[in-house]
């Protein structure tokens, strides 16, 4: 057994995307992203979360983005072969998407849009197959924040008779950074 140090954080989750080798960890110290934003918007000062990331099975832990007062690091995602951080500036007024390049031990800046593209932080997050950023706030629309892909501009779609019509709206689309990541090398 392996004693994994993560400062006192109680949760560990499996980092969303086709992987089984990494985990995350954060500390909520204002909530979730929309509940610092909230924060911030009233004028409270808010200090980062910390994140994070736990290599399976070697029990490493890496902390690729340091703290920054107000900042927020969001839930990462597992895209193609190396994990995806959101991290939001809300002094700088900036939503970045980072690569974790593990071997390197470096991240790699991969969009960088501004946080005026959404209305608010609720329900942003990353999504994989293609790598995207979307909203869902709570008017039944889900917003596409689209990185690198194109989709159709807006649509709606009734996936029954009986099922809500859910509007989906491209607001922003960016072209993300085509640098080619090294491979890893395999284990075996």
């Amino acid at each position: 057994m392996k004693n994994i140090d993560i400062h006192g954080m109680t949760n560990m989750e499996l980092v969303r995307g086709e992987t089984d080798e990494w985990y995350w960890a954060t500390d909520y110290i204002h909530g979730d992203l929309y509940e610092a934003e909230e924060l911030f918007r009233q004028g409270h000062p808010v200090r980062s979360n910390r994140l994070y990331l736990i290599h399976y099975p070697d029990g490493t832990v890496y902390e690729p983005v340091k703290p920054t007062d107000g900042q927020y690091l969001g839930a990462p995602v597992y895209d193609g072969n190396s994990v995806v951080l959101l991290v939001v500036s809300f002094i700088e007024s900036a939503i970045r998407i980072l690569r974790f390049l593990h071997q390197q031990g470096e991240v790699q800046e991969i969009a960088q849009l501004p946080l005026s593209v959404v209305k608010d932080c609720y329900n942003l997050m990353l999504h994989t197959s293609p790598l995207s950023l979307t909203r869902q706030p709570n008017d039944g629309t889900f917003e596409i924040i689209s990185l690198g892909i194109y989709v159709e501009s807006s649509f709606a779609r009734s996936v029954s008779a009986s099922a809500p019509v859910i509007t989906v709206e491209v607001i922003y689309a960016v072209e993300i950074s085509q640098k080619q990541i090294p491979k890893e090398p395999s284990s075996l």
